[in-house]
């Protein structure tokens, strides 16, 4: 019975998310929507003390919580975004955190397909002025941060997706 309830303990324990009050998150350079998202993500809700640090695309990175990278744990794939994946590590449950996750997936992720959100188009086209316009990574970060501040506060907690258009049959 103690080696069952041990082995319990070092089971939940070894599959806890990593947690973290304060610390280093590092990921690759290079910016887009999603990892700025994922950055604001960090610093407002998982770790206000966090430092963010990049590392030249393609290098092997083993310090830090790792992000938004091919062999990370907390990384982008076919069907979610780096800032779903935050949320789910994290366990983050919040209702207007979710209707971001769902424009970013949108912009993100959804890229063939017609966007379900009439407000990924205004993402689309401030994420596209401002990674045009602004070369600085710090000022980006710092624009894209307060982009993200506003959004949130003016969010409802559930957004309706747009109907696709018709198709243009006789």
């Amino acid at each position: 019975m103690m080696n069952k309830i041990m082995l319990i303990l070092i089971f939940v324990l070894c599959s806890a998310p990593d947690i973290s009050i304060s610390g280093t998150f590092a990921t690759w350079e290079g910016l887009e929507p999603d990892k700025l998202a994922s950055i604001w993500l960090i610093q407002k809700f998982i770790s206000q003390d966090s430092d963010i640090v990049f590392y030249p695309h393609g290098t092997k990175i083993n310090s830090g919580i790792v992000f938004d990278t091919p062999y990370s744990k907390i990384r982008r794939r076919y069907n979610q975004s780096s800032f779903e994946a935050l949320m789910d590590h994290y366990r983050i449950t919040d209702p207007k955190l979710d209707t971001m996750a769902k424009l970013i997936h949108d912009m993100e992720i959804n890229i063939w397909e017609h966007k379900r959100f009439k407000l990924t188009h205004d993402l689309e086209l401030f994420f596209i002025t401002l990674l045009d316009t602004v070369k600085e990574r710090e000022k980006i970060i710092q624009k894209a941060s307060a982009y993200f501040d506003a959004l949130y506060k003016r969010l409802p907690a559930g957004l309706v997706p747009t109907a696709p258009p018709s198709s243009l049959g006789p």
